[in-house]
């Protein structure tokens, strides 16, 4: 069953009209072609949405998102900041203009990024009091005379009223502790306390909004120990439909369902059912965490949803941050990231594999377009052939199905590990596109094992009516 991408019409003409070919053979690995200009439209979805809620934002891209540098001066030009989590990082961003008055430090931090986040005025969230005290050591040694903005992140909120559970964390230190936090900022006249940070590990508008009425009431309670906070950093975890159609997700798990009922071989690699199985009872169950795979509702949506909630006395929580002065602060990389991105990979050829099932062998691996630990790209590639240089349709025929598999000698070097459709078989030397995948498949784990290369970095952008290519090194968004 096709499981076509949602493609935007700007990275569909890019496919279209360009000699992908071309821009491939200018790396003997991956090429990763990122469309910066098009995070704009995301970002201001989200600005308009805080906009409209009369709620005050402060939007930061997650830098740990792309290592594709163009985005960051993207975001530059926009005029938002960026969340930076390593202190490569923070030079990355500063290299690419930011100052660190638009700079956030977040993340477990050693003491040469504490030290540069300090130099450089960032906003630190902090992530235990052991870090908070290692952070007053290097001010004085330092000699530093300006405040320093913190933020103190919390791993246990307590969503009041709504039958959610919040997933344990190793970030961030327990609500119980701020009492601790709070009489060691007391000591020090230089440390100005700015907020509270809480990453959600869950995309549900209702338990972010549980989330936001606990730590409005902490920071409300803050103000008796003398303080005067404004900040709420509700992390990222936005997502956003990636499919052109969202039956064709349900539908494929209900054909997996049927097979595993019928005790049938699943069309995936070692019958992986994303999550899928039969109960003691004969039922199929994990049917909700499977769907979860694939993205139903907008980050823009889910936002306003969770600022329309009302807390346990029916206040609208939007109100009551305009009320309090608080502003929500934001570090997306997926939402800001969204159809933004391409990757071109070679084929290397066809073969069988000892159950049957027909493998793509393509010449890339798992760490090139992935995150092995966290999920593995669904959507179906776009098959480009050399014979005509254009993308070929795969909704047609479906006269050929195969797996996706890499160059590694590993077992598990799945690209896609479901039997995509092509409305013809891939011969070698096609070109597989894979979409959307600026938000962290495109370098996030990139590496060479047993000796292949990297990723490489390119830039598309419109000037004019005319496509221009370039390296994120030499990509400026302020001359376009």
């Amino acid at each position: 069953m096709k499981i076509k991408p949602k493609i935007s019409e700007i990275l569909q003409e890019f496919i279209e009209t360009q000699n992908l070919f071309q821009l491939k053979n200018l790396h003997e690995g991956v090429v990763h072609v990122g469309f910066p200009q098009e995070i704009q439209k995301n970002i201001k979805k989200i600005q308009v949405t805080f906009g409209e809620m009369g709620v005050e934002l402060k939007l930061y891209l997650a830098h740990k998102a792309t290592k594709n540098q163009a985005f960051v001066k993207q975001a530059l030009k926009c005029s938002i900041g960026i969340d930076v989590a390593s202190k490569n990082e923070l030079i990355s961003a500063l290299s690419c203009g930011f100052t660190g008055d638009k700079i956030e430090a977040t993340g477990p931090k050693n003491n040469d990024f504490l030290q540069l986040a300090l130099f450089h005025g960032c906003l630190i969230s902090l992530d235990s009091i052991q870090e908070l005290e290692r952070l007053v050591e290097i001010y004085r040694k330092l000699n530093l005379e300006k405040q320093v903005n913190i933020l103190i992140r919390i791993n246990n909120p307590n969503i009041i009223g709504r039958n959610i559970n919040v997933k344990d964390s190793r970030f961030g230190s327990n609500k119980e502790s701020l009492g601790n936090f709070y009489e060691f900022i007391k000591q020090y006249n230089f440390l100005n306390f700015k907020g509270l940070h809480f990453h959600a590990d869950g995309y549900d508008p209702s338990m972010r909004a549980g989330i936001l009425e606990d730590l409005i009431n902490i920071l409300q309670q803050s103000f008796e120990q003398g303080f005067s906070p404004e900040i709420i950093n509700l992390g990222g975890a936005l997502r956003e439909q990636t499919l052109e159609n969202y039956p064709n997700w349900s539908n494929y798990l209900e054909e997996l369902e049927n097979k595993l009922l019928s005790n049938q071989k699943l069309p995936t690699w070692g019958n992986h059912s994303y999550g899928l199985f039969v109960n003691e009872k004969g039922k199929i169950g994990g049917k909700d965490k499977a769907l979860s795979r694939i993205y139903k509702s907008t980050f823009d949506t889910d936002l306003e949803t969770t600022l329309e909630f009302e807390n346990q006395e029916g206040r609208v929580l939007a109100n009551i941050l305009t009320e309090n002065m608080f502003n929500i602060a934001l570090e997306p990389g997926y939402a800001i990231l969204q159809q933004s991105g391409i990757s071109l990979v070679k084929i290397i050829g066809t073969k069988t594999a000892s159950d049957g099932s027909n493998l793509l062998l393509v010449d890339a691996n798992l760490y090139n377009l992935g995150l092995a630990k966290m999920f593995q790209y669904i959507t179906d590639p776009i098959l480009i052939s050399k014979n005509k240089n254009t993308a070929t349709d795969t909704v047609s025929n479906s006269n050929y199905l195969a797996l996706v598999v890499g160059n590694l000698c590993r077992e598990d070097d799945f690209l896609i590990d479901r039997e995509c459709f092509f409305d013809t078989k891939p011969q070698p030397g096609d070109l597989l596109v894979f979409t959307n995948t600026a938000p962290y498949f495109a370098g996030f784990e990139d590496a060479s094992p047993i000796m292949h290369p990297t990723s490489k970095f390119l830039v598309a952008y419109k000037q004019a009516a005319d496509w221009q290519i370039s390296t994120p090194e030499n990509y400026n968004p302020f001359e376009n």
